[in-house]
């Protein structure tokens, strides 16, 4: 994809490593992350999607456009990515979660 030294691409490295937990662990990666990580620190909220009836907590997210600085919708609540489940759930990212969840993670 690039030339050595030519740009970092770290994600890469977590997006196989996803992988290799969920063969390793005989488990999809989902599962393993709930099992060993979110159901011992008690983070309820967390996952690689958001239950339909929790979707009205979740926030419509913005982002800046780079031409006007303007914000603009980046992820609708109403047909968020987080609705549903993902054909592939990466560990290098598509992760959503709470606050509350997070602080409990760190």
């Amino acid at each position: 994809m690039r030339q050595p030294g030519e740009a970092w691409m770290y994600e890469i490295a977590f997006s196989v490593l996803g992988v290799l937990i969920a063969r390793a662990a005989g488990q999809p990666l989902e599962t393993f992350l709930r099992e060993r990580i979110f159901a011992p620190l008690g983070m309820n909220d967390s996952g690689f999607s958001v239950p339909a009836g929790n979707r009205d907590r979740l926030a419509t997210c913005y982002q800046a456009n780079g031409e006007t600085g303007m914000l603009e919708v980046y992820d609708d609540v109403s047909h968020s990515q987080w609705s549903q489940p993902p054909a592939f759930p990466d560990a290098a990212g598509g992760l959503v979660s709470t606050i509350d969840d997070y602080f409990a993670f760190g």
